[in-house]
């Protein structure tokens, strides 16, 4: 489970007490250059939030995201998730040029960032363990051969 940090971080950290299962609280981050970490200790994930706009994106460009019948709630997705664009920007303290994802139209892009968050979640990480399918050692040694 991948939720939202802020910007309520309190109820955020009382959401991933009291889940009952393993939850990351996400992170973005403008400066992050390598891929998403999972920080098992603090229970965050941190992420570069232009890569993961652009994985989504391409997710959803290359139409790899099917979409349920359509209703209300669909179409508010479908909204949402076109409700950002990805725009060149000079970074102030810097003096380069970045790209950044920004909010358009209305400004709603809630389910957008939900739509990370379940990227983040499958992305492989602590989605699911083989652990349990694994056969116990065997101990006991059987050999024709003896000491000596």
């Amino acid at each position: 489970d991948v939720a939202d940090i802020g910007p309520y971080y309190e109820a955020a950290r009382k959401y991933q007490k009291n889940s009952g299962h393993k939850t990351f609280l996400c992170q973005y981050s403008d400066t992050q250059v390598n891929d998403a970490m999972f920080n098992d200790n603090t229970g965050v994930v941190k992420v570069n939030r232009t890569e993961i706009f652009d994985q989504t994106q391409r997710l959803i460009l290359q139409g790899h995201i099917r979409l349920p019948a359509r209703c209300p709630e669909i179409e508010e997705f479908a909204r949402q998730c076109c409700n950002c664009a990805r725009f060149e920007e000079v970074d102030k303290r810097k003096g380069i040029t970045v790209n950044r994802y920004r909010p358009t139209g209305d400004r709603q892009d809630h389910f957008r960032s939900a739509l990370n968050y379940f990227i983040l979640a499958a992305s492989g990480h602590r989605i699911a363990t083989v652990s349990r399918f694994k056969k116990s050692p065997q101990t006991d040694v059987i050999s024709d051969y003896v000491r000596v």
